[in-house]
């Protein structure tokens, strides 16, 4: 295999943050099946500030996972901070480890934290995030993992988180570039070349390959319609941040792939030079 792409060895941690939505549930789920498939400890985390909430979210917890399948862990938001600031530090003090979110989880406790929560962890070293937007179904099995590349450096980051995750799961490698419809004629040959250039670099790594071209003015919807209504895929983007970390998702492709995908969305941020 490449040295360009290595893949690295799987999370052993888990850490979802819930605020007590039925989104949150769907999350929850998800990082339970994550960390079972991997083998990797999960830790369910809530960032209170009323403890009226901290009852709400022990009973979702206990009604979603069996007892000493996962470790609770509540913790205050510190003063001046954000909900995504405790979720970082306590993810920081297990070392590298799988973030998990719900994203634009209204209803709940009375809260929207996980909109913006999930903004201010993409990026974050060493805590890979995974997103479940409001369009999510709950999972029970993650049978394909979808890295979309655009041709940019940049956007290869998804490459190599996703060839760690279809090795880590034991599943199959997609990637996937969208072009525009009606390029010239003798553009065409030469449209496919740079995906399955992408796949041969994968050789030898011990995961399925596949690869696709799609043809769309809208990259988002033409991933949605090929994978998004399927929770058992796992579809992995990298998106660009050069408009500073609040608004990173606002606008973007990532956006609406996160909102209507019925599975989980990983986001790869940019390194913090380009932040």
């Amino acid at each position: 295999m490449s040295d360009a792409y290595p893949v690295k060895p799987p999370f052993r941690q888990v850490v979802v943050a819930t605020d007590g939505s039925d989104l949150a549930a769907v999350a929850i789920k998800g990082a339970s099946l994550l960390a079972s498939r991997i083998g990797a400890a999960l830790h369910v985390f809530h960032a209170s500030w009323d403890p009226p909430t901290e009852e709400l979210v022990e009973e979702q917890v206990a009604e979603l996972l069996e007892p000493g399948t996962y470790q609770l862990a509540i913790r205050e938001v510190p003063p001046g901070g954000t909900p995504a600031d405790a979720i970082a530090a306590y993810a920081a003090t297990l070392g590298a480890a799988v973030i998990v979110v719900g994203t634009h989880g209204r209803g709940g406790v009375g809260t929207t934290l996980l909109g913006s929560t999930a903004v201010r962890l993409v990026g974050q070293p060493d805590q890979p995030l995974l997103a479940y937007g409001p369009g999510a179904a709950p999972p029970t099995e993650i049978s394909r993992v979808i890295a979309c590349v655009d041709g940019s450096e940049f956007s290869e980051l998804s490459l190599k988180e996703g060839a760690r995750w279809a090795r880590a799961l034991g599943t199959t490698l997609w990637i996937i570039q969208v072009v525009p419809p009606g390029l010239p004629q003798y553009v065409t040959p030469y449209e496919s070349s740079y995906v399955h250039n992408l796949s041969k670099d994968l050789n030898g790594s011990g995961i399925k390959i596949e690869w696709e071209v799609l043809h769309s003015l809208t990259p988002a919807r033409s991933i949605l319609n090929a994978f998004g209504e399927d929770p058992s895929n796992m579809v992995v983007m990298a998106t660009h941040g050069r408009r500073g970390l609040q608004r990173l998702l606002l606008g973007s492709v990532a956006t609406e792939v996160v909102r209507e995908a019925w599975g989980p969305v990983a986001l790869i941020g940019p390194a913090p030079d380009l932040g």
